[in-house]
């Protein structure tokens, strides 16, 4: 489609060629329907329309009475003329004086017609709108997933539920709304179709697509997401148990296994005596379309549906039941037809079969609360609305819908596009609260990915024919949230209760760490988590290396190259063969620490390029500093490697003398000259080591690697030494080397504060009167764990 005279583009072809075949597909379609005497509604209602005598033959002279009926389309409105002409009609529109005024978008279809024809019954409207006194509450929550919860209350205080209506504007809300339906409602009914895409099986069908999305052509291993999310499925859960899917989750983070391989998950599975083959389903790869996808997709469903706790539930019953028949729906089409499918072809194909499949739910329309969608609410009537997800995008939906006719060719022939699709919408809107006494009007200011968050235009149209007199409606804004007990975050609190002091006792016996006191120094809550609570991070297979395993190896990389020179002085010598057996040591370790990963491609290599690079450099400089120091007569040698250190002291915590045992691991401690290094390795950032008091340290949480070294010290010979001396390593500034801590204050008894410092904030752990919070400003812990 273009006016430009140079040459079209490829997707420009495409829809040309489309048009070209268009016509003639359609009127062999329509020949070879009328061959067999048949029709589809729309053709059916064409035929009518373009022979009139039809009706003048059977219905001439007859009573008519046509109501109801707001955008007819062309061949409506032509049966609707001629029965104007052939017969006895009376035309009675469902509309009111208000929406045809002003140009309201509204009342377009009317003021279309009434220009055209002048059928009896044509003007006979009603002017009840504009003065009927009715409350209308416009409740905006804060969530898009909370409105269901809202409407639970709302129908809590209704008066009459036979004359109630929930609509909803979002039709993936029904499940959640049904769950939220209160116990005073006996009886409801649901009058919509609810599409398949919004129901647990569109999930499912999407985890065993990816299964085969990215498993090899050999069919002999697995990505573990996928499959992880396929047996994490609540469908998958109910039939394999939630104590086998707990198990086969650790088996796969306990080995990391980022590849599940067939020959180590058959066993397991054979041990579980699982109620069908998961192996064979899961390792089966997909080659006859719709064949194999057929075979395995019904079997699964049929071992669903004859479990007991799937039995016990209908609804996901009806889904099963459904999802079964659109699986064998494609099978036919694709013999039937003859479509060449691949996998993907398959997995998109059915994709669309499950988004345009709607479940027809059937029920008692005279009885209860009635649940339906906006267009079910045409011609009906209740004194109580409660519409859900009334959010721009919703109401009015977005846009006309997909179609393969451009805006303007619609416009050139008088089809209908944006704006009759907008106007059509505020119809059923404003028609289906017409005659209400009290509507609610429930919006998400969060929003989903199918709304802006923003309310509807039509509660921003009747807030402004409220104001200024157009409308006579109490109207009312409410800032609703659920009730349900949530305790944010941020505003938990824990005392320092007997429960807290006895785990701490504890804590101090078997050993606090320099890394818990920073904990605490950087957030009080944390702290409570991880050494109160013992609640650690949740697991997960790790596919990258993190800074925590880039850490661990070059750690591990460094201690096996300096293992065989521990109590050794070192040479320059020495050094240069390590450089030299640096690609194998390395290998070696990667192997373990990355087992089960992919690490000879992508960014896992190049990050392993990156450690090699690092550790090389630090072994020249080690080799400058060796040959620095032998040419002022001193030398280098290795004390210990990833030395375990330990000490305990009596101190006074909140007046009662208790034994705390310190503890820590210096990753070497070695000796240059006649002065002994503690030193911490850190591939992060050095932070603040210069201080005026060693008290300090104890104070801030910026002062964390200060603390650490402080340890040290007093772990190693309890400041015994004055030719001791702890310093950080690191490996983002090697230039520096080991970067020393620094006590500013030379008069200061460095035992003596180190104590201090340590009893008190022991003391303001144990006994501080402030309860245990969440530090907002804490530098590592942006959510608690």
């Amino acid at each position: 489609w273009s006016f430009n005279s140079g040459q079209l583009s490829g997707s420009q072809e495409a829809f040309n060629r489309f048009w070209m075949m268009m016509g003639e597909i359609y009127h062999r379609f329509k020949k070879n329907l009328e061959k067999d005497n048949r029709a589809y509604r729309g053709m059916a209602i064409r035929y009518v329309a373009e022979n009139p005598e039809v009706i003048s033959r059977h219905y001439a002279g007859k009573p008519f009475l046509v109501a109801g009926f707001n955008d007819l389309t062309k061949a409506a409105e032509k049966i609707i003329d001629t029965l104007d002409r052939e017969a006895e009609l009376f035309f009675k529109p469902d509309m009111d004086l208000f929406f045809t005024g002003d140009n309201r978008e509204s009342g377009l279809f009317y003021r279309r017609l009434k220009h055209k024809y002048r059928w009896r019954g044509i003007d006979d409207l009603s002017d009840r709108f504009a003065s009927s006194a009715k409350e209308i509450n416009v409740f905006n929550v804060s969530q898009h997933s909370t409105m269901a919860a809202v409407t639970g209350q709302i129908l809590t205080k209704i008066s009459g539920p036979e004359q109630t209506a929930v609509v909803l504007a979002d039709a993936s809300l029904l499940e959640a709304v049904l769950d939220s339906v209160p116990e005073n409602i006996q009886a409801l009914n649901i009058t919509m179709g609810y599409n398949l895409k919004y129901t647990p099986v569109y999930d499912f069908f999407r985890s065993v697509a990816a299964l085969q999305n990215r498993m090899p052509d050999s069919g002999n291993t697995i990505y573990h997401k996928d499959l992880l999310r396929f047996t994490g499925h609540p469908f998958m859960v109910k039939l394999l148990g939630a104590d086998f899917t707990g198990k086969l989750r650790e088996l796969i983070l306990r080995e990391n296994y980022v590849f599940c391989k067939r020959d180590i998950l058959e066993p397991f599975f054979e041990k579980a005596g699982l109620p069908f083959d998961l192996a064979g389903f899961i390792f089966k790869k997909w080659k006859e379309f719709p064949d194999d996808p057929t075979f395995v997709l019904t079997g699964l469903v049929d071992k669903l549906i004859a479990h007991r706790e799937i039995e016990k539930d209908p609804m996901t019953m009806e889904y099963l039941f459904h999802f079964r028949k659109a699986i064998q729906q494609l099978e036919i089409h694709a013999r039937n037809y003859q479509i060449e499918l691949d996998l993907k072809g398959y997995r998109m194909l059915f994709g669309e079969i499950l988004r345009a499949y709607n479940i027809r739910f059937s029920g008692e329309p005279l009885a209860g609360l009635q649940v339906m969608g906006l267009l079910e609410t045409r011609n009906l009537d209740f004194k109580e609305l409660i519409v859900v997800a009334a959010n721009e995008g919703q109401l009015p939906g977005s846009g006309a819908g997909r179609s393969f006719i451009p805006e303007d060719l619609k416009y050139y022939f008088n089809l209908p596009g944006y704006k009759e699709e907008d106007a059509k919408y505020a119809w059923y809107f404003y028609r289906m609260i017409g005659r209400a006494e009290k509507v609610h009007l429930i919006t998400g200011n969060g929003g989903n990915e199918m709304t802006s968050g923003e309310p509807s235009r039509y509660i921003r149209q009747i807030d402004y024919y409220v104001r200024h007199g157009y409308l006579n409606f109490r109207l009312k804004n409410y800032q609703a949230k659920p009730d349900i007990t949530l305790t944010e975050r941020w505003n938990l609190k824990f005392e320092r209760d007997d429960f807290y002091k006895a785990r701490l006792r504890k804590l101090f016996l078997r050993g606090i760490s320099p890394t818990a006191l920073k904990t605490y120094l950087n957030c009080p809550m944390d702290f409570y988590y991880r050494y109160i609570l013992g609640l650690q991070e949740s697991d997960e297979v790790k596919e990258d290396i993190g800074f925590d395993v880039f850490g661990i190896i070059i750690h591990k990389t460094l201690e096996t190259l300096y293992k065989p020179f521990v109590g050794e002085i070192l040479k320059e010598e020495d050094i240069r063969q390590q450089l030299d057996k640096l690609d194998d040591v390395l290998q070696e370790v990667v192997a373990v620490e990355l087992r089960n990963r992919q690490y000879d491609k992508g960014e896992n290599q190049l990050t392993l390029r990156i450690i090699r690079e690092l550790i090389a450099r630090f072994l020249k400089k080690e080799q400058e500093i060796i040959k620095s120091a032998n040419a002022t007569g001193m030398n280098m040698q290795i004390i210990a490697l990833e030395e375990e250190l330990g000490r305990t002291y009596k101190l006074n915590i909140a007046g009662e003398e208790i034994q705390v045992k310190l503890k820590g691991f210096a990753d070497r401690i070695d000796k240059l000259g006649q002065e002994v290094r503690l030193i911490d390795y850190k591939t992060g950032k050095v932070e603040k080591l210069e201080t005026e008091s060693a008290v300090d340290v104890f104070t801030d949480n910026k002062f964390g690697q200060a603390l650490q070294l402080l340890f040290y010290r007093a772990l190693y010979d309890d400041f015994a030494s004055d030719n001791v001396s702890g310093g950080i390593l690191g490996f983002k500034a090697l230039s520096k080397y080991v970067q020393k801590l620094k006590i500013n204050d030379p008069t200061e008894d460095l035992r003596t504060a180190f104590l201090q410092g340590l009893e008190q904030l022991l003391n303001e752990i144990y006994a501080g009167t402030e309860v245990l919070v969440h530090n907002p400003e804490s530098r590592y812990c942006k959510f608690c764990i």
